[in-house]
């Protein structure tokens, strides 16, 4: 889930974390984990 998490568009982010269906650290995570695919 966590790297799906990156194709998000920042309202749904925005919306789940308010929700607290996210963390921070989770959104943090997947944007890292889409970094390090696109650029090993």
């Amino acid at each position: 889930m966590t790297t799906n998490l990156y194709f998000l568009p920042a309202t749904e982010l925005v919306d789940r974390l308010r929700k607290k269906e996210l963390s921070a650290r989770e959104v943090f995570s997947a944007r890292l984990a889409q970094i390090e695919h696109v650029n090993p």
